[in-house]
């Protein structure tokens, strides 16, 4: 018995995987889309790499896949040896060409059991794992600063003899990383500095504190990792080599939003990790369209936005173009806060009369603060000719909506008869300018039956019958 239950654990343990090691064949596949959308990567000329310890970091190119023009994947697989589930298959990164690394610590991936089955795998991930959740949506300028005071060589471990010059290095474009080294002919990779009170931000000339102003394109990667070198390709007083700040992927790190059009960093030379953004402005409510349509005496204001920042929502607001400009609120539609999804709003403006109105959005953030919108203009003619229009709804229970237009101004009389011809309410009786009018009737203390409307007006009697079902 005890030999049964051993066999039984021995097939158990044996179907969970946990067999003899055996060879894996692995491939690699690298979605490129935020890349190209950034224009960082030319298809036509740039080419996509996986490089890591599986073959001693030398590059294996990729190639399109036909079905997606994003995806590159190795044109084979790579033999991996002697794997079981949970080993880690390889250290690696994406590079394309020139000189574009995956930022951040080295990526791996570990075996899986159905790999494990399959002797087969195949890794895919996106260019630095980017997609449109972690990436900027515009252009973000950061003003690196850098104070070099009593700044140190990370290589000898002593004080710079003169600071004449800093650079800023990096992995994020247009920030670029020199070859491993820090050569001197490759000083045109590195960002320059500014200590003389003009240039880069810089606001005082001569006190060691280096300035540079770096605008990173739409869709770059929140996660930018960069590091400096003072005195770079000056032998003599770089204090032993260019990549004098700290040691190999010791970097500074700051992370960037989506809506961050400007910030600024502060950093000490040689104290490195994570900092934190200030003076951070954002792009504020993006109203990409605003227009007004007209439907009779009805107005339909529409207006897009691309992005919102803190939008507690749009006041409208019209004045009529005759009179005074007096601006009236006549509406608010709440907005969505913080979004970078495009979103459309919409507000009828109801039976007015007659001549023209203005319209403008008062867009209002949750701290209080508003900006106007560009102004729209609508026109709404005086009537050609008398006309009573059929009540609307018809039948009704218990209220109808009367319409009827005057051409010019006069006396108006707009009254409601039985079937039997009896008057039984007034609902105008005054001088009118000419216009478009709209009078509701609330019939809930009438018997259902057939009525007779009838406007009368300069010698002009229109009549028209509605139903009122209870």
């Amino acid at each position: 018995m005890k030999n049964l239950i051993c066999f039984f654990f021995v097939l158990l343990f044996a179907g969970l995987g946990y067999g003899q090691p055996k060879d894996i064949w692995v491939d690699w596949e690298c979605n490129m889309e935020i890349e190209i959308l950034s224009g960082r990567f030319n298809p036509g000329t740039d080419t996509v790499s996986v490089r890591g310890d599986f073959n001693t970091w030398a590059r294996f190119d990729m190639v399109v896949n036909p079905g997606d023009p994003n995806i590159y994947a190795t044109p084979y697989p790579i033999l991996i040896p002697q794997l079981e589930v949970g080993d880690t298959v390889a250290f690696y990164k994406f590079f394309y060409t020139p000189n574009t690394w995956e930022t951040g610590d080295n990526k791996f991936y570990i075996l899986t059991q159905d790999d494990y089955n399959n002797s087969a795998a195949t890794i895919s991930r996106a260019f630095n794992d980017a997609s449109i959740n972690n990436v900027t949506n515009q252009e973000t300028t950061i003003q690196f600063t850098v104070n070099c005071n009593g700044a140190v060589s990370f290589i000898n471990g002593q004080p710079f003899p003169v600071i004449n010059t800093c650079h800023i290095a990096g992995g994020t474009f247009p920030l670029q990383w020199p070859s491993q080294g820090w050569p001197d002919y490759e000083i045109y990779l590195m960002t320059q500095m500014y200590d003389d009170g003009i240039n880069g931000g810089d606001p005082v000339a001569g006190d060691k504190i280096f300035n540079a102003l770096v605008t990173f394109p739409a869709y770059t990667l929140f996660h930018i990792e960069y590091k400096y070198g003072i005195n770079y390709g000056d032998n003599i007083n770089n204090g032993g080599g260019n990549d004098n700040e700290a040691g190999m992927e010791d970097n500074h790190i700051i992370e960037l939003e989506q809506l961050l059009v400007y910030a600024q960093v502060e950093n000490v030379f040689g104290q490195m990790g994570l900092h934190t953004l200030i003076n951070k402005e954002y792009i504020p409510v993006e109203l990409t369209s605003f227009t007004a349509s007209l439907n009779n005496n009805n107005v339909t204001l529409n207006w897009n936005t691309a992005t919102e920042l803190n939008n507690k929502g749009f006041e409208i607001e019209r004045t009529v173009t005759s009179l005074t400009q007096s601006w009236l609120s006549i509406g608010f539609v709440p907005g969505f806060g913080t979004t970078t999804e495009p979103h459309t709003y919409s507000f009828i403006d109801s039976d007015l009369e007659s001549g023209k109105y203005l319209y403008r959005l008062k867009q209002i953030d949750f701290d209080g603060s508003f900006e106007y919108s560009d102004e729209v203009e609508v026109e709404i003619s005086l009537p050609l000719e008398y006309e009573l229009a059929q009540n609307y709804p018809n039948p009704f229970n218990p209220s109808t909506a009367i319409k009827y237009t005057v051409p010019s101004a006069g006396t108006v009389q707009l009254k409601v008869y039985d079937i039997l011809g009896n008057e039984v309410t007034t609902l105008v009786n005054e001088y009118e300018p000419a216009g478009i009018y709209n009078v509701e009737w609330n019939a809930s203390s009438f018997q259902s039956g057939v009525y007779f409307y009838q406007l009368k007006t300069e010698g002009i009697v229109e009549t028209k019958k509605m139903v009122l079902l209870k």
